[in-house]
């Protein structure tokens, strides 16, 4: 009988701590080469060309205050944002020293 509820608290623990990640707000891209693998990050900036990948996704170059930001998505219809002010908010993905941001959601900001 304890094992079976030290397990049961155990697990609700672990989605407790999962939920509580999925929950924490987004940062502001200052630097992307600061941020660590997996950070939910907010840009905003002009999406300047949209550049098709294999596996149906899409690699996106938006240009901010700070500087050219990449981003990848598979997304469909990217060409209604294009020259336009966008929100994204991503995760950072690091891998063989490259730094981008994996896209979770794209807006269009009002002009």
């Amino acid at each position: 009988m304890i094992r079976k509820l030290s397990l049961a608290f155990a697990v609700v623990g672990v989605f407790g701590l999962l939920m509580l990640n999925e929950l924490q707000e987004p940062k502001f891209l200052s630097n992307i080469e600061n941020l660590q693998n997996n950070e939910k990050v907010l840009v905003l900036g002009k999406l300047t060309s949209v550049e098709v990948l294999t596996g149906g996704r899409q690699a996106l170059t938006l240009e901010t205050r700070k500087g050219v930001v990449r981003a990848v998505c598979k997304c469909k219809h990217l060409s209604q944002f294009n020259g336009k002010m966008v929100e994204l908010i991503g995760r950072v993905r690091k891998y063989n020293g490259r730094t981008e941001i994996l896209v979770l959601s794209l807006r269009a900001l009002p002009s």
